[in-house]
């Protein structure tokens, strides 16, 4: 998600084109989500949290409930076995 493993993400080029948009229509300033989502790629080295991490804090920022999201993949993993 956040290119740690040597990928460029797909959110990237997305947050570029949405940017580019924002430019185009004379919006300035930049796309927070966007700004925010490229400090955390930019986190390398060996102190840095991993993805999984890294994804639960973005998506903490987002105001998403992740505890709600992991127990519903607990349960549903749970049901499946």
């Amino acid at each position: 998600m956040f290119g740690q493993n040597a990928i460029v993400p797909p959110f990237h080029s997305d947050g570029e084109n949405i940017e580019h948009l924002r430019r185009e229509l004379g919006i300035a300033e930049p796309f927070p989500l966007f700004r925010r989502y490229r400090e955390y790629c930019q986190m390398k080295g060996s102190n840095v949290p991993g993805e999984p991490k890294l994804a639960m804090e973005f998506l903490k920022e987002l105001g998403v409930d992740v505890l709600n999201i992991v127990g519903s993949s607990d349960r549903a993993y749970q049901k499946n076995k």
